[in-house]
């Protein structure tokens, strides 16, 4: 039966007809028939970084891009940032975009390079495990201007393996001396770097 399927139902992607009783003239033409259109809101959630978990989940999508060749060198690419911000979302239920992103990435790179340069401090004790410690003054007047820091008082965050994939090979070995009242370089808010360029696509010539 024309416009029909095979099992009688209408077929609205192979056949051609009126949707609308009458001639029709006063409606556009419809070239396809598809769902309701459900419109995304584009704001954005604030950052929720006290969570580990929130943490752990960037840093493994981090690493994904790496492994993907979509973040070298601390230089993500375009196609990197849209991934990360898709499936951050997927996973957290929060919407950021490349700014918040690329700020959070700015913030992990400091802690990491704060955990070197303690861990290179003579000064300092360690635990059973080989955390640096210190006494609360030193903690609170080292992470002054880093309160999210306070925490590494109490140990590693769990990410910590994750962090290191990330970012070895791009901050310093941490082989300064630590001074109280620590500051980096990346206290202030850089130019985002060059993003990588994606590869071309190159035919191959005809023989």
């Amino acid at each position: 039966m024309d416009g029909f399927g095979d099992n009688g139902t209408r077929d609205f992607f192979t056949s051609n007809f009126d949707l609308f009783p009458g001639d029709g003239s006063q409606y556009p033409r419809l070239g396809s028939v598809s769902g309701p259109r459900i419109g995304i809101e584009n704001k954005l959630d604030r950052g929720s970084w006290s969570s580990e978990q929130n943490n752990n989940l960037l840093c493994q999508l981090l690493v994904d891009q790496i492994e993907m060749g979509n973040y070298i060198k601390g230089t993500m690419t375009a196609r990197g940032y849209k991934l990360v911000i898709e499936k951050y979302y997927c996973g957290s239920g929060l919407r950021h975009d490349r700014k918040q992103i690329s700020n959070r990435i700015r913030q992990l790179k400091g802690m990491y390079q704060f955990i070197k340069d303690i861990h290179s401090d003579s000064g300092l004790g360690r635990d059973e495990n080989g955390w640096p410690t210190a006494t609360l003054e030193w903690w609170e007047t080292a992470t002054k201007k880093h309160p999210e820091w306070m925490k590494l008082m109490y140990g590693p965050p769990e990410y910590l393996p994750l962090l290191e994939r990330i970012f070895d090979g791009v901050v310093v070995d941490g082989s300064s001396s630590f001074v109280p009242g620590y500051t980096n370089a990346d206290d202030e808010e850089p130019e985002e770097p060059e993003e990588l360029e994606e590869p071309e696509e190159h035919e191959e010539p005809e023989q």
